[in-house]
């Protein structure tokens, strides 16, 4: 419940192509363990728990490396969360049977954390971790989650 792994953050393995939506699932797992209880993402892990690094996602930069993927990702999360929500995320990378992963470890936030799509209108939306997924709340569900979670 409070790991996730995705075997890309920018990636789609079907289409063989960058893919933003999945750029935005990372941001939205990220927001949901903010206001939840906070977890752990793997990036460069597939479902079934198994290191195949971060190669696919690298191959996109112009010069390939864990310090500018960890601009991006950072860019990438400031953009849809804002910079306060990142005092509780904490990036590192770790290689694991010679394949490098990312590790995003986020701790619970103080205070309700919304997300805005890149270059989208800002629709704020709310999303918690809940069980093994992370999902979106509406408006009444919002306020109510934050009233009995925040007090």
């Amino acid at each position: 419940h409070s790991v996730e792994f995705k075997q890309t953050a920018r990636w789609n393995v079907h289409t063989q192509a960058r893919d933003s939506k999945l750029e935005l699932v990372v941001a939205k797992t990220v927001a949901g363990f903010l206001n939840a209880d906070g977890g752990t993402l793997l990036i460069g892990v597939n479902d079934g728990g198994e290191a195949v690094g971060l190669d696919d996602d690298l191959g996109l930069m112009k010069r390939p490396d864990i310090d500018r993927y960890e601009l991006w990702l950072g860019d990438h999360l400031e953009r849809c969360l804002g910079k306060p929500a990142l005092r509780g995320v904490t990036v590192s990378f770790d290689s694991v049977d010679g394949n490098q992963i990312c590790r995003i470890v986020v701790e619970p936030s103080p205070e309700p954390v919304f997300l805005d799509e890149p270059g989208g209108s800002r629709e704020a939306d709310m999303y918690v971790r809940m069980g093994n997924s992370t999902r979106k709340l509406l408006t009444d569900e919002a306020f109510d989650y934050s009233k009995h979670h925040w007090g």
